[in-house]
Order: structure tokens, then sequence, then C-alpha cells
């Protein structure tokens, strides 16, 4: 089963988008999916309450007959170790993405965004030149929440794209620890020789330790606004290295 990511991260359908996809043939699906979206909601308080009961009955019945479950002081012990390992796996919250450190991309300086855009004065300074979070169509940030490097913690996959105020380069696909410092990007998009389009990737979906990517890239004889091939293929990570093996190949459009 996929492992939901909306309301923090959790519950949301991963949609399509198409602005800022740079190609008006390049529409993506927008039939819902059991794929979760980034999202900044609290999580739901209910099951939280239930939880918190249910610990503190324990915690009375086990301080009435003065017995403590050998399982339950293992556990305490060994969540200390996870937090002196660097603390357990994060929620991240939509609003963190907002301010992502991003580095030198399409000319422009790396630096921090701001609500999800790169400020003016670390642009390359084309009139119109924009760079900024790719959003879905719910405009939350078009990203991916996974432990794509078997760490324990899931990493954060996010979409980035930026053009001279016009035509636009091929979309970047950045990775982030669950502290969201910066990984590294994922480059290896070409595919039986056939360059990755404008705005191309479309689709994320994911599951605990596997985030899928549908792009399109240019046929042999596609037109600069039309590519026709798109390709689906398994992101993770190995150490700071992505790898991204296709699993599938269609002709659309």
């Amino acid at each position: 089963m996929s492992k939901s990511l909306s309301i923090p991260l959790a519950f949301l359908t991963v949609t399509a988008v198409v602005a800022l996809s740079g190609c008006s043939n390049f529409t993506e699906s927008t039939e819902s999916a059991d794929k979760p979206n980034f999202t900044g909601a609290a999580p739901s308080t209910s099951s939280a309450a239930s939880s918190a009961t249910e610990t503190e009955t324990d915690a009375e019945e086990d301080s009435a007959d003065g017995s403590v479950d050998d399982t339950e002081t293992e556990a305490g012990a060994d969540k200390g170790k996870d937090a002196e390992a660097g603390g357990e796996n994060k929620i991240i919250p939509v609003e963190a993405l907002d301010s992502l450190w991003v580095l030198a991309l399409c000319e422009n300086q790396a630096g921090n965004l701001e609500g999800g855009i790169l400020p003016e004065n670390l642009k390359a300074g084309y009139p119109h030149a924009m760079a900024a979070l790719k959003r879905n169509q719910d405009d939350t940030p078009k990203g991916a929440y996974a432990d794509i490097n078997g760490d324990g913690k899931d990493e954060a996959v996010i979409t980035y794209v930026c053009n001279k105020g016009g035509v636009g380069w091929p979309d970047n696909l950045l990775i982030y620890d669950n502290d969201l410092n910066y990984i590294t990007k994922v480059e290896d998009w070409e595919r039986e020789g056939m360059a990755p389009a404008r705005g191309h990737i479309q689709q994320l979906q994911w599951t605990e330790d596997t985030i899928t990517v549908t792009w399109r890239a240019y046929g042999p004889n596609d037109a600069a606004c039309c590519a026709t091939q798109e390709f689906t293929g398994n992101l993770t990570l190995d150490g700071d290295t992505p790898h991204l093996e296709t699993t599938s190949h269609q002709i659309v459009g």
C-alpha cells in the first residue's frame, strides 16, 4: 500500500499539473490515484488523543501492580538510540518547502526560496524570468516523500522549474534529506537517445521506499511543443547517487 503524505503529507491525491509545463500538449491526467500530496495541515488529533489515553491507562495499570512490560522498556531504549542517531522520521510540512535552499540552476544564483519562488536578486536578470517550485493543480508543490536510500527516514523529492522569460528548460528534480538539507539532483533523463522535453516531469507517485516518476521526451521527429514519448521509472538513492530505472515506455499525444 502507498504511504500517505497529505495533510501532513497525507491523504490528498497526487494530481497532474499543466501549469509551468512549458508545452501546450503536456496535459497530465487529472484522474484520482491512491497517491498523496504535500500539504501542511496537522495530523488527526483524534487518533493522537486515543493513543495518549491508551498510554496513560497502561501507565496507570503498570503503576498499580508495580510491573513494567519488558518489551516496552526495550522499545523505550531503542527509541532513545534513534534520537541519538539523529531523531525519528519527520513529517515535513508544506510550508517548509516554500523556503527550500536551491542550488544555482538555469544561470541563476543559489539561495533560499521565498514563498516557493527564487528572489529577484538571485535571478540572472532576464526580463520575466521565472524560477520556482512546480505545483499541482491544487497548488501544492509537485513532489514526493519516501525513504529512497534505506536510512529509515523519508527523503523529499521536489520539482523545481525555471526559464529565461519564455521557453523553459527541462524540469529539475531535487532530492533533500529528512531535515530538508539538499543532497543531489536527478540528471539521468535521456532514454534511447531521446532527450527530456520542456516541463518534462508529469507525475510523481510513491511507496515506502520507491518514487515512481513519469516524464516526457522528444521522439526523432517531434516538434519542440509536442513531445510524444513518455517514460516511467523508479527512483532510488544510493548514498548521494540517484538511480532512475526505466519501467515503461509508451507513445502519447
